[in-house]
């Protein structure tokens, strides 16, 4: 379980117009935590009083954790790679969960079931880069209701763009 830490919260928006969560607390020489993978600002509470009382640091929560936005334009590498979308959920809601891309026309093209939840509140979803051209796409993330049917959870749209 992810606990809490004190501090001011607040946000910047990066050049592409993502909004990126932060955190500061503390007095001192300025420190910049970036949490690792699948992490958030809370993953750094057990070393936030330690830290805090020495530097004024500012964590932030990578696209798509925490606080931060989802990118809203991601660009195809040159050669086949797996995009991880991380998409933010209480996991403890629905054990699997059904993954959807559509393209800009609403097609589905790539789905997957039984997508199992990567953390307590977030579900990576790995695509591979060869199924992406450039265009907007939607993203929704369904979860298997114990009724046997799926529960709208998620959607978000981004914008992939090619390296080329």
């Amino acid at each position: 379980m992810v606990g809490h830490v004190d501090g001011y919260r607040h946000s910047v928006t990066s050049a592409d117009g993502t909004k990126i969560g932060l955190l500061t607390a503390g007095e001192g020489p300025p420190l910049l935590l970036v949490h690792g993978g699948m992490g958030q600002i809370e993953s750094w509470q057990s070393l936030w009083p330690a830290l805090t009382g020495r530097w004024r640091v500012t964590a932030m929560d990578r696209r798509g954790r925490g606080a931060s936005a989802p990118p809203k334009t991601i660009e195809i590498p040159r050669s086949p790679r797996w995009v991880v979308f991380s998409i933010g959920v209480d996991a403890s809601q629905f054990q699997t969960y059904r993954a959807t891309l559509r393209n800009q026309a609403g097609q589905p093209i790539w789905q997957k079931d039984d997508v199992q939840p990567s953390s307590p509140d977030t579900i990576a979803i790995p695509v591979l880069s060869t199924l992406l051209t450039p265009g907007n796409y939607n993203l929704s993330l369904e979860g298997w209701a114990a009724s046997g049917r799926n529960v709208p959870v998620s959607t978000f749209s981004m914008q992939v763009k090619s390296t080329h």
